[in-house]
């Protein structure tokens, strides 16, 4: 079951995109500075997790989950 805090790479692209790497991919933790909403998000970069939520890179507080 997913949880709806997440953001799918499926759900983003509409299917496995081409150059996603699970091994690259690093998990985040995305504020927006507006709405005070946080989520996580696997994604190649801290800008392309705030893409995938939808929000602007200036509108986001992003934090680097480590693995463990």
């Amino acid at each position: 079951m997913r949880d709806s805090r997440y953001a799918y790479p499926d759900e983003v692209y509409g299917g496995e995109h081409p150059n996603y790497s699970l091994e690259k991919a690093t998990r985040y933790r995305v504020t927006n500075r507006i709405t005070k909403q946080t989520y996580q998000a696997s994604a190649l970069s801290a800008d392309e997790a705030c893409k995938k939520l939808g929000w602007l890179i200036g509108d986001c507080f992003v934090e680097e989950l480590s693995l463990g």
